[in-house]
Parts: C-alpha cells; sequence; structure tokens
C-alpha cells in the first residue's frame, strides 16, 4: 500500500507526488519550487538551499527528519558548483550515519536555468 505525502508546498500541476511512503520507505523528488509554484532559476545557492529546504519539508511532512533520509541523487547541471552543492549538503547532513549519496552531471533539467533537482528516499516509521 502507498500514500501521499501532505505538504503545505506548492501544489503540482503534473502528475507528480511530492513525496509517496510505501512500506515505511519515503520516495521523493525536490527542485528548488518556490511556494508560489515558481521554480528559483537564480543564484546557485538559492537553488541548493531551496532544493534542501524542500526535501527536509518533505520528510518532515511525511513524520520524518533529515536522520531519515538513506540516499540522495543529486542531478547538478553545473560542475562549477559541486564544491558549493556539497558545503551547503553538509549543512542538512552533518551527522553520520550520512545518506548514500551520488551526483550526476546532466546537461540541462526540466525547467530552464535549474541547475539542480534531487531525488531521495528515507526510511520512515511506519507509525507515521
Amino acid at each position: 500500500m502507498k500514500k501521499t505525502v501532505e505538504t503545505k508546498l506548492w501544489k503540482n500541476p503534473s502528475h507528480v507526488s511530492g513525496g509517496v511512503i510505501a512500506n515505511g520507505i519515503l520516495y521523493t523528488a525536490v527542485i528548488p519550487r518556490k511556494l508560489d509554484g515558481s521554480v528559483e532559476v537564480g543564484a546557485p545557492e538559492k537553488q541548493i538551499r531551496l532544493a534542501l529546504d524542500n526535501l527536509k519539508h518533505v520528510v518532515e511532512s511525511a513524520g520524518g527528519t533529515l536522520q531519515d533520509v538513506t540516499q540522495v541523487i543529486c542531478y547538478l547541471t553545473d560542475t562549477d558548483q559541486f564544491d558549493l552543492m556539497i558545503g551547503i549538503y553538509k549543512e542538512y547532513f552533518a551527522d553520520p550515519p550520512f545518506p548514500s549519496r551520488a551526483t550526476i552531471i546532466p546537461a540541462k533539467l526540466a525547467v530552464d536555468g535549474m541547475i539542480i533537482e534531487l531525488v531521495a528516499q528515507a526510511h520512515i516509521s511506519t507509525s507515521a
């Protein structure tokens, strides 16, 4: 059985859930989308922080914390921003055990100017 995670973030106009829990595992993909539904395409630091803030919000809406995140796949289009991304990422995932992480460098993402998208899984208590 799976259920959608209800968040107070944007309402996605596509056939996409912000997060889904199945068998105690949260599956989510987040981008630097603002509360008004628009996508932040400005400064890389703003995009990275907003994507990680959105990830944190989805995990917490599912009843967990960032400590519950087991894997993050980071799609980052700008290799020049890798060190910046790692520095900010370490602020969110400061304590071990750290999630497994992969960084993929695609040519572009779905929204022009967007440099980051995160795909993550987290083990959430079945009571959540």
